[in-house]
C-alpha cells in the first residue's frame, strides 16, 4: 500500500527538487525559489483533503499517504531554496 503512492510521488518531487535547485544556482528571490515547495505543499494538501474528505476508507488512505510523500519532498525544497549555493563551497 506504501509502495504506490511513493512510487507516484518521486517524478513530480524529483522535478520539484531539480526546479529548485536550478532557481538557486542562478539567484533568484526567495519567493522564486520557493515556488516549486508552495506548488508540491499544495497539491499535497489537496490530495490529502480529496482523500480524507471525498474517498474515504483504504482508496482514500493511499490519496492521504501519497499527499505525506509529496508533503515531504516540499519541506526538502523549502530547505533547498533557504541555502545560499552560490557563496559556498558546495560545488567546488
Amino acid at each position: 500500500m506504501i509502495s504506490g503512492p511513493f512510487t507516484t510521488s518521486i517524478l513530480p518531487g524529483v522535478i520539484a527538487l531539480f526546479f529548485t535547485l536550478v532557481f538557486v544556482m542562478k539567484g533568484w528571490a526567495l519567493w522564486v525559489r520557493m515556488l516549486p515547495g508552495i506548488a508540491l505543499m499544495a497539491s499535497a494538501l489537496s490530495l490529502f483533503y480529496y482523500g480524507y474528505m471525498r474517498i474515504q476508507g483504504f482508496e482514500g488512505a493511499s490519496y492521504g499517504i501519497l499527499g505525506g510523500f509529496l508533503s515531504l519532498y516540499a519541506v526538502v525544497c523549502f530547505v533547498i531554496a533557504g541555502w545560499d549555493l552560490r557563496n559556498s563551497n558546495f560545488f567546488k
